[in-house]
């Protein structure tokens, strides 16, 4: 809440590379910031239209966003032009959220938020969202970075 300015900051500071988040503009602060939540928000409508709703990126980037998060080959036949239900309901929890993360992926942001983004999903998928960040360095919670 505090590093996207939901919330005021009363004591110590936020920084990101070196420059407090309260002397930011709060567009540029939030473009900085992708978020993956618990639940995931999706739409009913094409794949494509879910992880690009606003037709910035060029199909081969968003495959390379689905390939990072391996659900390329789970999307058959019909690629980014399936058909979403409401909510992704027609996905599993842990396919949501990779989803979810290959969004995020796409979106090149300087700042990856993850909201227990995890928690509800099994190994494998835990596996899986693992492995691009592998060897990258980890920043927790209370740390300026």
């Amino acid at each position: 809440m505090a590093l996207a300015r939901l919330a005021d900051i009363t004591a110590g500071q936020i920084t990101v590379d070196g420059v407090d988040v309260t002397s930011m503009p709060l567009h540029t602060l939030r473009v900085c910031i992708a978020w993956v939540p618990q639940e995931p928000s999706f739409f009913a409508g094409t794949l494509r239209s879910n992880l690009d709703p606003f037709q910035q990126y060029g199909d081969s980037e968003v495959w390379e966003a689905l390939r990072g998060v391996e659900m390329a080959e789970a999307l058959g036949r019909e690629g980014l032009q399936l058909e979403m239900a409401q909510q992704g309901s027609n996905f599993s929890a842990g396919e949501r959220q990779l989803l979810s993360l290959s969004r995020s992926l796409l979106q090149r942001r300087r700042i990856l938020c993850l909201d227990e983004a995890f928690a509800n999903v099994d190994f494998a998928t835990d596996a899986k969202v693992q492995r691009p960040f592998a060897g990258r360095r980890r920043a927790s919670g209370s740390r300026s970075s």
